[in-house]
């Protein structure tokens, strides 16, 4: 499965020869597993001349109309006149601006995961609709993050939606700011409901064009120790081959949530995702 793959592997190289392997790979009983790989050799050197070969051979390759930058409704954007506004988003080329999180707060903090369903987003409305109407075809979306929350009720009310760490503790993005706590959605928890809120409010309430999806892939940890397994990851003895513990891939146990998300998000409006 080059999901599961491209999660697990280990690249390397010695006496000139290439590798890969997976060395935390798992399966449940009675599963089974098919790789396909696919070669693109080439006849030129030049890293980019396998880069193109794959992009081509998977379709991906397409034109991106316009520049794009952040912006938020605060200085020095607010005390800007209109013909400084336009010019400065002439001067980035910005086809495309995302709004930040970060007005209002909440409690001092940008507004990750649920805080953002509790503060008041007319700043942010009405700074897009000023954006539109000074540069008239430049999108704007706003920024979301599904791996973060900073409200203080969210590791109770969400528990069983936190990353935890080997020793069970729950994961935070940055040790100097441990409000920035980590979670997962899925379709069958409720932190993956208030998610699905949160984009909702950006294209209605807000009325934004489209969503900047930011780490839309995972976040800063790989891996949940904790339920549910995703059924393919394990920590392997590298000595014995046999399973120590069973873990839980924070990619893939959110997968289906993100893509029928995804998919909701380019049903109605733009979509810039970045992975990590």
């Amino acid at each position: 499965n080059d999901d599961v793959l491209r999660i697990h592997s280990r690249v390397g190289s010695m006496d000139g020869r290439a590798g890969i392997y997976d060395d935390g790979g798992a399966l449940a009983a009675g599963a089974g597993e098919t790789y396909r790989w696919e070669i693109f050799p080439s006849v030129k050197t030049g890293y980019y001349e396998m880069i193109n070969a794959i992009r081509r051979a998977h379709d991906v390759n397409f034109a991106i109309p316009g520049g794009f930058a952040f912006i938020s409704p605060r200085e020095p954007f607010t005390s800007m006149t209109d013909e400084q506004l336009g010019e400065w988003l002439d001067a980035k080329n910005a086809n495309y601006v995302g709004i930040s999180i970060t007005v209002p707060k909440y409690k001092g903090r940008p507004t990750h995961g649920t805080a953002f369903l509790e503060v008041d987003h007319t700043a942010k409305k009405e700074f897009a609709d000023r954006i539109r109407r000074v540069r008239p075809g430049t999108k704007v979306l706003v920024y979301f993050h599904t791996f973060i929350d900073v409200t203080d009720d969210a590791p109770e009310e969400f528990a069983e939606s936190r990353t935890l760490s080997p020793g069970g503790e729950q994961q935070v993005y940055n040790e100097s700011r441990d409000y920035l706590r980590m979670f997962f959605p899925t379709e069958e928890n409720a932190y993956g409901e208030a998610m699905e809120e949160f984009v909702r409010i950006i294209v209605e309430d807000i009325g934004a064009d489209g969503v900047y999806w930011d780490e839309m892939s995972q976040s800063r940890f790989t891996y949940h120790y904790g339920d549910p397994w995703d059924g393919r990851s394990a920590t392997v003895n590298q000595e014995t081959m046999q399973i120590e513990r069973r873990k839980s891939s924070v990619s893939l146990i959110s997968q289906p949530f993100r893509l029928t998300l995804a998919r909701s998000i380019l049903d109605r409006a733009i979509m810039i995702g970045i992975a990590l």
